[in-house]
């Protein structure tokens, strides 16, 4: 896969400096009240859709872990990385994007954005790493530890660990199985592909015969089975399943989660924790979180 490769080198991320909230900016030159988030202390979690990022910050909320959340994955790449590659950026402050890219952008869905953000990988290599790399904190104005939920990949976690020295990384991982059935019930809107399949009088029994044949490579027959029992009895429906295991098989061509994993432990493995997330209640993922952190 695409980022199972050695460390790439990251052509450099050109940006003017802009306020995107009163205590977050991006770019340089930096106003005296900010400091470079290389230098701030960050928390990082890794993990790719329903890998458990959102439970995980929750459930740190509810222990009482205080943190300020970093605008998301998908705020930022509405906001900087797809409006780069759609020649939109430079025509707009990022901290407000102009309507009418705000409505192309929405349009976009899941397999989508993951094109565009691809385009951005292969022009700046460290992905979203090199564009949080390029964020400034006026830390007076936060409290608390600052997270970003977060990296995905081999090359975007190892550009972070490079280039953030002060980032610590929370690996949030589960199988592909469970990410499956926990995309099929989270009722997120955003979890969405444009295309459907009209429903046949004899559902598919089978990932070729739903049109999605290279979920085999992902789910085992086992799985496969169970997957398709689910649509069998009723507890799936047909366009919601094609539509998940889209995103799954998209986002596993542009992201390798062991490799993710893999690339840590080989570079910052002293500011890695590790956790399953399938396994592992969410009270206990953050005391897990806690006590890494003292």
């Amino acid at each position: 896969m695409p980022d199972q490769t050695s460390e790439p080198s990251s052509a450099d991320l050109q940006l003017s400096f802009a306020q995107l909230l009163p205590w977050l900016g991006i770019g340089a030159p930096l106003p005296n009240q900010f400091q470079s988030i290389a230098e701030v202390p960050l928390i990082i979690l890794v993990g790719v859709t329903a890998a458990g990022k959102n439970t995980a910050t929750a459930a740190m909320q509810k222990l009482g872990i205080g943190f300020t959340l970093l605008p998301n994955r998908r705020t930022i790449s509405d906001r900087i990385t797809i409006p780069l590659m759609l020649g939109s950026y430079a025509k707009t402050d990022p901290s407000e994007i102009a309507s009418e890219i705000a409505s192309e952008i929405a349009k976009l869905d899941r397999v989508e954005r993951l094109h565009y953000t691809g385009q951005f990988r292969q022009k700046y290599p460290g992905g979203m790493a090199q564009v949080i790399a390029k964020m400034s904190i006026a830390s007076s104005l936060v409290e608390g530890l600052v997270v970003f939920d977060g990296l995905r990949g081999a090359a975007e976690v190892g550009y972070g660990a490079i280039n953030l020295p002060q980032a610590q990384f929370i690996v949030l991982e589960a199988p592909d199985l469970v990410r499956l059935k926990r995309l099929l019930t989270r009722n997120d809107p955003f979890d969405r592909t444009n295309s459907t399949q009209s429903l046949q009088s004899n559902l598919p029994h089978n990932f070729s015969s739903l049109g999605v044949p290279d979920a085999a490579l992902i789910f085992n027959p086992g799985q496969e089975q169970e997957i398709f029992d689910l649509l069998q009895s009723g507890q799936i429906e047909i366009n919601q399943l094609i539509s998940k295991l889209r995103i799954i098989i998209a986002e596993r061509q542009n992201y390798d989660p062991q490799a993710a994993k893999d690339r840590l432990m080989a570079i910052a493995p002293e500011r890695t924790l590790c956790i399953d997330t399938s396994t592992t209640k969410p009270k206990r993922i953050a005391h897990l979180i806690k006590d890494y952190l003292g």
